[in-house]
C-alpha cells in the first residue's frame, strides 16, 4: 500500500457498514495526529472496507463520508511520502486479509 517500513500500521478489516465504527476510527486517528503531531509520519491506518449494500442511500452516504474524511486527514496530516489513511473499499480474499493482519502492528475492532 505504499507505506514506509518504519511506519506503524493500524488495520481495520470489515464491511463498509455504519455499525463498524469506521468513522470513529478515522476521528481517533485525526485526534491522535492533532494532539500528538510527533506521530505524523510514524503511524498509518489501513481500513479495508468491503462494499456492502451500496445501492442503499444510507450506505452510499457512509461511503462518501468515509472518503471525504480520509482525504481531509491525508491533506492536513500527510507529507510527501507519507499518507496517514489508506482507505480501500474493495473485497479481499482471505489470504490477502491474513497477509494484511501479519503486516499490522495494531488490529482495530470498534463495532458500535
Amino acid at each position: 500500500f505504499g507505506l514506509a517500513e518504519n511506519v506503524r500500521l493500524c488495520v481495520g478489516v470489515e464491511r463498509l457498514d455504519y455499525t463498524k465504527g469506521i468513522l470513529d476510527r478515522l476521528n481517533a486517528l485525526d485526534e491522535l495526529l492533532t494532539l500528538y503531531p510527533e506521530w505524523i509520519g510514524k503511524v498509518a491506518f489501513l481500513q479495508i472496507a468491503a462494499p456492502s449494500r451500496g445501492t442503499l442511500p444510507a450506505y452510499q452516504q457512509l461511503y462518501e463520508e468515509c472518503v471525504r474524511h480520509a482525504e481531509d486527514i491525508n491533506q492536513r496530516h500527510g507529507r510527501e511520502g507519507y499518507t496517514p489513511v489508506v482507505l480501500v473499499t474493495e473485497h479481499h480474499s482471505q489470504a490477502q486479509v491474513y497477509e494484511i493482519y501479519r503486516a499490522a502492528d495494531v488490529c482495530m475492532v470498534t463495532s458500535l
